[in-house]
């Protein structure tokens, strides 16, 4: 088992991720759409 991320990485990988859903859910939401908050 090679690791292929280390804890900087895998970090700034999954705020990205959250950044990109977040900046998606405002652009949605400015549309006119009503969006569900689903917990994970």
């Amino acid at each position: 088992w090679v690791r292929e991320y280390d804890l900087k990485e895998l970090v700034k990988d999954m705020l990205e991720y959250d950044l990109k859903e977040c900046q998606k859910n405002l652009y949605l939401q400015d549309g006119g759409y009503i969006l569900r908050n689903f917990y994970e």
